[in-house]
């Protein structure tokens, strides 16, 4: 969302507020209390979406800083610019004009403004959920639970257990500003760091490596040896188990 839309929204809001104002020190007239009214819906209908819309910019911001790709209609947003600098025009000569019958502005102007913040939010939603995975793979909970019942294993089990829920927790919602972000690839790397340290009281280090690799969707066909295999069926893990082809 550019700044300059968004200065031009907020223009308009504010500019119907004020008129509103004026409207209502006029309210011995019946027409204009009526005139005042459609200006409040008017304003209504502007205020939700800015608010919202000023709140994703600043989010898109801080994706963008990080060199997360996201994409937004740019024509969409150049449309409803315009209109709403010609609408700014038009209420700055004619405060009437903001509440005048146009049936082309419903369809033009204020139904795609209502519906930008929705669509808006769920593209950077799609941009921060793929960087996300990214950093890290979903988690196996299930795997978690079994490894947390292995001698030398459970505090690193459990940890990665626990960070891992924090990590889905973060990733189905938008990230407020660089700290939310900071905060997902600190976990990220952290959740990494554990699976590459486990050292399990009797486990065979090619189940260890396995496993550590696996956890990252990084397990490579020579790594999935008898023994690994055996190891896993005995836990009942092997269902657990997908194998993939990769270009990597």
């Amino acid at each position: 969302m550019g700044a300059a839309q968004l200065t031009t929204i907020g223009s308009v809001f504010s500019r119907t507020e004020a008129a509103l104002e004026r409207l209502r020190r006029l309210g011995e007239d019946a027409r204009l209390a009526s005139v005042a009214d459609r200006v409040k819906t008017r304003a209504d209908q502007l205020e939700t979406p800015v608010a919202e819309l000023e709140i994703l910019a600043t989010v898109r911001s801080a994706l963008r800083a990080q060199g997360m790709p996201t994409s937004t209609d740019t024509e969409l947003l150049t449309g409803l610019g315009l209109q709403l600098s010609e609408l700014a025009d038009r209420y700055t000569n004619d405060p009437e004009q903001i509440v005048a019958a146009d049936g082309r502005l419903r369809f033009t102007l204020w139904d795609p403004l209502r519906a930008l913040p929705t669509s808006l939010r769920e593209s950077l939603l799609a941009s921060w959920r793929a960087y996300c995975r990214s950093l890290v793979p979903p988690q196996r909970l299930e795997v978690l639970a079994v490894l947390e019942r292995i001698p030398g294993l459970q505090e690193d089990a459990r940890a990665i257990r626990v960070m891992a829920a924090e990590f889905e927790q973060r990733v189905a919602m938008l990230p407020q500003g660089t700290e939310d972000i900071g905060r997902i690839e600190e976990l990220g790397a952290e959740i990494q760091t554990r699976w590459g340290t486990l050292e399990g009281s009797g486990i065979p280090k090619d189940v260890l490596d396995f496993l550590a690799a696996a956890s990252m969707g990084s397990a490579r066909l020579d790594q999935w040896t008898p023994n690994v295999r055996a190891w896993l069926e005995d836990r009942s893990l092997l269902r657990y188990v997908t194998l993939s082809l990769s270009a990597e």
